[in-house]
Order: structure tokens, then C-alpha cells, then sequence
């Protein structure tokens, strides 16, 4: 006899769920003001003109292949081999996961099944209709799967921000029309690897 799934709905795991799903995609502006820095400062253009190229792009792809052309472009082809292809197949990774965000849709689990995984028996599965996905092992994010998730945007952000101060040797004429919290976390990168406190954010517009 088949067993029959035991789904127990629960506000405070549809709850856990909504929370780590807005955190986790709030994460990801963080990559993408990183990648700016990194574009910004090998395009060696005006804040103005580098900012409306890199946000004219509107796919996450083509914003890290125009990222990916200017780092070969500027920088030997060891460092680019070592250090950036690393950088480059670790986005390739966390923007999956950006996109199963977007895309997947919320599904109860059985409880038994949740057991050692879980804490809510509730995930983020691939869309019932996507013939592709469904089936596969790991099209299920469950609550602290997603909270991972959006911890691993942040500290990769961190990683492209301190490579950025790596490979641009003129960084500070480079990053003097950015705006000031932006700078600062150039310069905080600058001085330890792993900064404790969240970056903060660009939060003026261009003068």
C-alpha cells in the first residue's frame, strides 16, 4: 500500500520561508554593486558613463561576461587563470541559486521526509510544469538552505570587492566620483580580508 504523505500546513513555516526568500534576494544586490566596482574601475570611464553601461544590461549573465571581458582585458593571464576564473564559476553557482529564487515555486513536504533536513516542513521546489527540472535531486531549497544561500551572496560579494583592490593598482583614483559608502568599503576590504560588518550600499545618485 502506497503511504500516504503526512502535510502539515503551518503559518510559521510559510512565515520562515517568505523571510529567508526576501532576505536571501535582498542579498544579491550586494553581488551586483561588487561587480559594478570591479567593472567601474577597469573601464577607466566616467561614474556617469560606467554606471549607465554596466545597469543598461539588464541579465545577470551579461552583466559578469561584460565584468569577465574587461578583467581579461586588464589583468595578467596567470592572475586571470587563478584568481578570476575561480570568481567566475563560483557566480556561475550562487546565480542558480539566485534564480531558483525567482522561479521555483512553494511546496508542503511530508514531515517525515523533512526529518534531519528541516526545521519546516516547506521548500522551494522546481515548478511542477518545468519537465526539465522536476525529478532532479536537488531541485528543493528548503528554509536553511536559502538562509545559507544568502549568507554565500554576501561574503562572495566581499570577494569581489577585495579582488578589485587586488588587481586595480590606481584604486583610489579610480574610485574617487563612486559614492563615499562605496568607497569605504573599498578601503575596509583593503585592509583586512574579511570585513565583519555588512558592506554598505551606494545611497547617493550620481552628481
Amino acid at each position: 500500500m502506497t503511504q500516504v504523505p503526512q502535510i502539515r500546513p503551518s503559518q510559521e513555516a510559510k512565515d520562515a520561508l517568505d523571510r529567508a526568500i526576501g532576505h536571501a534576494m535582498g542579498r544579491w544586490q550586494y553581488v551586483e554593486t561588487a561587480l559594478f566596482s570591479l567593472s567601474h574601475c577597469l573601464m577607466d570611464a566616467p561614474y556617469k558613463t560606467s554606471s549607465l553601461v554596466f545597469f543598461h544590461i539588464t541579465s545577470a549573465e551579461s552583466k559578469i561576461s561584460l565584468t569577465d571581458k574587461l578583467v581579461q582585458s586588464a589583468i595578467s593571464e596567470r592572475v586571470y587563470r587563478t584568481d578570476w576564473k575561480a570568481i567566475r564559476r563560483e557566480f556561475t553557482e550562487l546565480l542558480k541559486f539566485r534564480n531558483s529564487l525567482a522561479h521555483f515555486e512553494v511546496n508542503w513536504i511530508d514531515v517525515n521526509f523533512i526529518k534531519g533536513k528541516s526545521r519546516f516542513p516547506i521548500a522551494l521546489t522546481a515548478h511542477h510544469l518545468d519537465t526539465v527540472r522536476m525529478g532532479k535531486a536537488d531541485n528543493g531549497l528548503f528554509v536553511e538552505t536559502i538562509e545559507k544561500g544568502g549568507e554565500e551572496l554576501l561574503t562572495f560579494s566581499k570577494q569581489i570587492l577585495s579582488f578589485t583592490v587586488k588587481v586595480v593598482p590606481d584604486l583610489e583614483q579610480r574610485v574617487k566620483e563612486l559614492p563615499q559608502g562605496l568607497q569605504q568599503a573599498l578601503e575596509t576590504i583593503g585592509k583586512t580580508e574579511t570585513p565583519q560588518e555588512p558592506l554598505p550600499l551606494p545611497k547617493s545618485s550620481p552628481t
